[in-house]
C-alpha cells in the first residue's frame, strides 16, 4: 500500500512541475555601439535589475555579408574587438542564465559606411615592403587620408601614408615600408556633405605575397649548365617552390623544385637555352606567387663550326670520286698494268707429262723487248795542228 502511495506522489510531482510554464529569461537590452580608437569598437548592453548577470552568459552572433559569421560567449555584457565593418553588420544577442534554454534574440544592426574606395588590396614584395591600391569611388572627399597600424592589444602605433601613389592627381595608392609580420589594419576616412566618413580593412600580408622577379645566372661548368638565383627576402627560404621552364634546342622541358636555388642541366655547346623560373609561396607559410622571370638567353643555335663541316662532307665526296675512277683506270688498263703471268703449277704439269711437243719458250713468260731509238752521229776529230816553222 505505500508503495502504491509513493508512486502516486511521484506522478503527482512530476505532472505539477511540468505543467507549470518556464519562467521567460529577459532578453538583452539598451545595445549601444562606438568606436573605442581608429580601428576598434565596442558593443554594449544591460539586463533588468532583477536579474543576476553574474550567472548569466551572453551569445553573440555577428553576421557580415561576404563574410564567415563570428559567434562568441561572453561573461559579460561587453563585446571589444576590432573586426573591419565594411559591407554592414548584424549583431544577434541572447542571454541564457544558470544553463537554462535561451532568451529572445535581439538584433543590433550597424549600416555599411558609405563607401570611399572599392577593391583595396596590399600585397607584400619584401620583408620590409609592401604596396597598397584601390580604386576610388564616386564621391571622394577633398581630406582623403589612409592610415594604418598592427594589430596590437592597445592600437596605439597609427600612422598616416608618408608615401602615396597617385593617379590622375588622385590618390589610388600607397607604398608602405616597415616590419610586416602582423595583421594590419587599415583606416581609409574623409568629410562628405560634413560628415565623417570611415573605411576600415584588415590586411594579412602573409596571404598576398608577390615578391620582385628573380635574376637569373647562368654558369658553364664542364658538361652542364648552373641555373642558379637567390631566394625571395620574405619569411624562410623553405617557404618557396620555384618553377622553373627552359628550351634546349627548341625542346620545352619544365621542373618544380623545392627548398633548392640551383639546378643542374646538361649542356649542349650546339644548342641555345631560353630559361624562365617563377616563385611560389608555399601554403604551409601563406599565399602568393611572383612574376616570371624575363627570359635569360645562353648559347646560340647552330653555332657549330660548318666550314670544318662542310669540309670534311667535300673531302669524303672527293674521296669517293676519285677512288671509282682508279678502280676504272686499273679496269680498263688491267692488261698493262697487270700483265698475265702463267702459273708455275700449270708449267711443270705440262712438261712432266709431255703431252704436247712445245717449247719453253712458248709457255714462259718473256717480256716484250722495249725498242730504244739510238741516234749515232759522227763526229770528226779535230786534226793537230802542225807547229809552224
Amino acid at each position: 500500500m505505500y508503495k502504491c502511495w509513493g508512486v502516486f506522489v511521484l506522478y503527482y510531482f512530476v505532472s505539477f512541475v511540468a505543467t507549470q510554464p518556464e519562467t521567460e529569461l529577459p532578453s538583452p537590452r539598451n545595445v549601444t555601439f562606438s568606436w573605442t580608437d581608429e580601428f576598434c569598437w565596442e558593443l554594449s548592453w544591460s539586463l533588468p535589475e532583477n536579474v543576476d548577470s553574474q550567472r548569466c552568459n551572453y551569445h553573440i552572433n555577428m553576421s557580415r555579408i561576404g563574410q564567415k559569421n563570428i559567434i562568441k560567449t561572453k561573461k559579460g555584457t561587453r563585446l571589444e574587438d576590432c573586426v573591419p565593418l565594411m559591407g554592414g553588420v548584424h549583431f544577434f544577442i541572447q542571454t541564457q542564465c544558470n544553463r537554462t534554454r535561451m532568451s529572445q534574440t535581439v538584433v543590433h544592426t550597424i549600416p555599411a559606411p558609405t563607401e570611399l574606395v572599392k577593391n583595396f588590396k596590399c600585397f607584400l614584395y619584401s620583408t620590409k615592403a609592401m604596396n597598397c591600391s584601390w580604386l576610388l569611388a564616386n564621391q571622394v572627399p577633398e581630406d582623403f587620408q589612409l592610415y594604418h597600424g598592427p594589430r596590437l592589444e592597445n592600437m596605439t602605433k597609427v600612422s598616416e601614408c608618408s608615401e602615396y601613389l597617385y593617379n590622375d592627381n588622385q590618390r589610388t595608392g600607397c607604398h608602405l615600408r616597415g616590419d610586416f609580420d602582423k595583421r594590419i589594419f587599415f583606416q581609409v576616412n574623409g568629410t562628405l556633405n560634413g560628415s565623417s566618413v570611415r573605411n576600415t580593412f584588415e590586411v594579412n600580408p602573409n596571404v598576398n605575397v608577390q615578391p620582385l622577379p628573380l635574376e637569373l645566372k647562368i654558369t658553364e661548368e664542364g658538361r652542364k649548365l648552373n641555373i642558379s638565383w637567390i631566394s625571395p627576402d620574405i619569411k624562410h627560404p623553405h617557404c618557396w617552390k620555384y618553377i622553373i621552364n627552359y628550351t634546349r634546342c627548341k625542346t620545352a622541358e619544365s621542373k618544380l623544385l623545392e627548398d633548392k636555388t640551383w639546378i643542374m642541366v646538361n649542356y649542349d655547346p650546339y644548342c641555345q637555352y631560353r630559361v624562365r623560373i617563377k616563385p611560389i609561396f608555399s601554403h604551409s607559410c601563406g599565399m602568393g606567387e611572383g612574376d616570371w622571370t624575363e627570359e635569360e638567353i645562353y648559347g646560340k643555335d647552330g653555332n657549330r663550326d660548318w666550314n670544318l663541316h662542310v669540309a670534311a662532307i667535300f673531302i669524303s665526296v672527293m674521296a669517293v670520286i676519285v677512288a671509282i675512277v682508279v678502280c676504272f683506270c686499273i679496269r680498263k688498263h688491267r692488261d698493262k698494268i697487270l700483265p698475265k703471268v702463267p702459273k708455275p703449277t700449270n708449267l711443270i704439269r705440262n712438261m712432266l707429262n709431255n703431252n704436247n711437243e712445245m717449247s719453253i719458250n712458248e709457255n714462259l713468260y718473256i717480256p716484250a723487248q722495249e725498242e730504244v731509238d739510238c741516234k749515232i752521229t759522227l763526229v770528226q776529230d779535230p786534226l793537230p795542228q802542225q807547229p809552224e816553222s
